[in-house]
């Protein structure tokens, strides 16, 4: 039950009050549902994502180039605006993004099967796409791992990405 409430709320974002109507349960019981099922799925994230963990994984670079010719690439990174409602409060314009609504920055890398790889949905709307990427943990991975030495991820130039390798 508390798994098709907290679905009931993801696929229609309508009013927990709604909700609560719909499942014959309180309001502030839809609110704890909701925030329990959301945490059970993120403790799950590492998981299922991750950059590659070892060569054989890593083998992915060869689908990108039997795609379009690009050597040694393990992934394709991308950022894109999820509009928010205004957070409210000081720092509510940190959030308004370059398009003018109030946004998260969220920034995916998919490998070339299009399997999530890494996901970082923290900055607020204002943020750079590069400062998303510079201060993410793939980035400090890609730098400093020995694994991923030999290979690229692919970002279209609003990334400016320099200097991971």
């Amino acid at each position: 039950m508390q798994v098709l409430i907290a679905l009931r709320f993801y696929a229609v974002s309508c009013m927990q009050l709604a909700i609560a109507d719909l499942f014959d349960v309180s309001q502030p019981t839809v609110c704890r549902v909701v925030h329990r099922v959301s945490e059970a799925i993120a403790s799950l994230l590492p998981d299922f994502i991750h950059l590659p963990v070892n060569r054989e994984e890593c083998k992915t670079s060869r689908k990108f180039f039997s795609i379009a010719g690009f050597l040694k690439v393990i992934g394709a990174l991308d950022g894109t605006f999820v509009r928010i409602v205004s957070p409210g409060g000081e720092d509510a314009e940190r959030f308004r993004c370059r398009k003018n609504y109030f946004a998260l920055n969220v920034q995916t890398i998919v490998d070339s099967d299009l399997v999530i790889r890494n996901v970082v949905a923290r900055w607020p709307g204002s943020a750079h796409y590069s400062t998303v990427f510079n201060n993410s943990a793939a980035c400090l991975s890609l730098k400093t791992n020995a694994l991923y030495k030999d290979f690229h991820l692919l970002g279209d130039t609003a990334m400016h990405v320099k200097n991971i390798y």
